[in-house]
């Protein structure tokens, strides 16, 4: 099977899954109005290139109000985004910010899928890492197979 079929199912597997009872899958958040079935996570869609050398993984995207405001794509402003686009520019790997850009050459995600109904500051739970890190987390890092994985903040509260 090749890479883009075994994305699909696992997107597919992603959309079903209810093992978080806390969290809210954005396959049902709004009816899903955000959610794209070609892409794990939003933060996928900024940069979702399945060949990437360098992958980097996010904590979590955030909270519900968030997810919504930006139409599940992610804010041009946001620090951790601006943040990102800086460092990467720094070492010669220019990107287009989050509402402009969809593909992109290196593949983002997130240690957690789902949407926290707290904000972009709320608490998470080792569970939920335990289980998407299992679940989807590996499963990308093996298919994408990247020369870098670059992880950010993670924080247990």
């Amino acid at each position: 099977m090749d890479k883009q079929a075994q994305y699909s199912q696992l997107i597919q597997k992603r959309k079903a899954c209810r093992l978080c009872s806390e969290l809210t899958n954005p396959s049902v958040y709004e009816n899903g109005a955000f959610d794209k079935e070609e892409h794990i996570g939003p933060w996928t869609r900024w940069q979702g290139n399945l060949d990437a050398e360098l992958m980097v993984i996010g904590q979590d995207w955030g909270g519900e109000d968030f997810y919504v405001t930006y139409r599940g794509i992610g804010d041009d402003e946001n620090a951790t985004n601006k943040t990102i686009r800086e460092l990467l520019t720094f070492i010669g790997v220019p990107i287009e910010l989050p509402q402009r850009a969809h593909g992109g050459s290196l593949f983002f995600t997130n240690s957690i899928l789902c949407l926290r109904a707290e904000g972009l500051t709320g608490r998470t739970k080792e569970g939920w890492f335990k289980n998407c890190s299992r679940v989807f987390l590996r499963p990308q890092i093996e298919l994408v197979n990247p020369k870098v994985v670059a992880t950010l903040g993670f924080k247990l509260s």
